[in-house]
């Protein structure tokens, strides 16, 4: 015994917003690679720009310092006048010489350096010092190291002036080459990592427009796995195997509705015909009811009316129909079941009762709570069939609150 149900369809409208176009993966990558490259390239410049200042300064206090401890050795064993020439000539970094009296005169000078001391003598002792700042020296871009030395004829102090401005002048121009090939070796990157995965998203694509060709007609169909082993070859084989899914699922699928459609038809066509015959001709319904009503049927016909009725549930044994009952809404929360019937030569087999039940479910998943319903007096089967499932008697409701023949039911349905 089946049972088919007829229930509303509802459509909604679904609205979506407007997005503006993103940037595409080969331009975000390369705008990314750009920046992060740049950032690189700034921290490593200035790195290496420094490092070599320091570097090239360290190679002017060692030429300095070491110019001065051999004039200080020089001095222990000769006097000023006997002093070596080669230790007073000056070159690229050794820049100026200067070695002063225990009076403070300048006796001996070589370079750039004046005829007075370049800086006090008070600022130097018996020990080297070596790397003074240039900022020592006033209006000079030099470097000192000197030393105090005793000799038989009193203590003399060596200076040597190292040339800090050659120094300068070869950091500045590194760091100016570096400052222009920057942005050469960043759009290079930038072109090279947008090609790169441009490339390598032909693959992506070429996946996605096989995707996008293949229909619920040809689903045998499957997308081109590339001869390279890695996440986009995984990327197709993944969607080659789902398709081979979908393809099973969609024969499956073929196979239950040739299947069910023969089984379906004729029942179909059946309650098409039963629901046509009823709203053409509802006397057939009423009849028997007509007679039970008597004098009052004109009364209740009136709210049995069948196009009022959005749900309905019909009974079938093979193709012939053997019960009915609706359910409308009677007020948020309610539902009242109208037009219970069962064909005579089939009450008492169960048929009103599996009506009734399904017609409780398709309530509750409607999450109505409660039914309601009316009967006659004259109708003792009816009676004992509501209070089998569940239902109590309550006090007559709405149009039916001042009739005699009637007998009014409610059932919690989450009881």
């Amino acid at each position: 015994m089946g049972v088919s149900v007829v229930r509303p369809i509802r459509r909604s409208t679904i609205v979506r917003s407007a997005r503006l176009p993103n940037l595409g993966i080969s331009a975000r990558s390369a705008a990314v690679s750009a920046i992060v490259v740049f950032f690189a390239l700034a921290l490593a410049g200035g790195g290496f720009v420094t490092v070599l200042y320091q570097s090239l300064l360290g190679g002017v206090d060692d030429a300095t310092a070491g110019r001065v401890s051999h004039i200080v050795e020089a001095l222990r064993s000769n006097s000023p006048d006997n002093l070596d020439s080669a230790l007073l000539t000056t070159n690229q970094r050794v820049v100026a010489i200067q070695l002063i009296a225990p009076d403070g005169k300048v006796i001996a000078r070589a370079g750039s350096a004046p005829n007075t001391p370049i800086v006090p003598i008070t600022l130097f002792d018996l020990n080297l010092r070596r790397g003074m700042s240039d900022d020592a020296v006033p209006n000079d871009d030099m470097r000192l190291s000197g030393q105090r030395v005793n000799t038989p004829s009193g203590e003399y102090t060596v200076l040597v002036g190292g040339g800090s401005e050659a120094v300068e002048a070869t950091a500045r121009t590194v760091a100016l080459l570096l400052a222009a090939g920057a942005p050469i070796i960043i759009a290079v990157v930038a072109a090279a990592t947008y090609w790169l995965v441009r490339r390598s998203l032909k693959s992506v694509d070429a996946i996605r427009n096989r995707v996008a060709e293949i229909s619920t007609s040809d689903l045998a169909e499957r997308v081109p796995v590339p001869t390279s082993r890695d996440e986009i070859a995984a990327l197709a084989v993944t969607m080659n195997e789902m398709l081979s899914r979908l393809e099973a699922g969609h024969r499956a699928q073929q196979r239950f509705l040739g299947d069910a459609s023969h089984e379906l038809r004729s029942p179909l066509a059946t309650i098409i015909s039963g629901l046509e015959a009823a709203e053409v001709h509802p006397e057939l319904l009423d009849a028997e009811l007509a007679i039970l009503d008597g004098d009052d049927h004109a009364f209740y016909a009136q709210f049995n009316k069948t196009d009022k009725l959005k749900y309905v549930l019909l009974a079938y044994e093979g193709r012939r129909p053997i019960g009915c009952g609706a359910i409308r809404e009677y007020e948020p929360g309610i539902m009242e079941v109208k037009r219970m019937y069962t064909v005579s030569d089939y009450r008492g087999k169960g048929v009103a009762s599996m009506v009734l039940a399904e017609l409780e479910a398709w309530a509750q998943e409607m999450l109505y709570d409660t039914c309601v319903l009316e009967t006659g007096k004259r109708q003792p089967d009816a009676i004992g069939l509501y209070r089998k499932s569940g239902y109590t008697i309550i006090p007559n409701y709405g149009q039916y609150a001042q009739m005699e023949n009637s007998v009014c039911f409610k059932k919690r349905l989450n009881s």
